[in-house]
């Protein structure tokens, strides 16, 4: 599960925090991590 400590990048997403998991984002939820889609980098 992604939390502080997982070895997954935290990114701020709303009101909440993701986990950077192979260029998508991560959220915890429950059980399970829901998939918030791929992270676009603008730069």
């Amino acid at each position: 599960m992604h939390g502080p400590g997982c070895g997954h990048e935290p990114v701020p997403h709303g009101d909440h925090i993701d986990y950077l998991v192979n260029g998508h984002l991560h959220h915890p939820h429950g059980d399970h991590c829901d998939d918030h889609g791929p992270l676009k980098v603008v730069g």
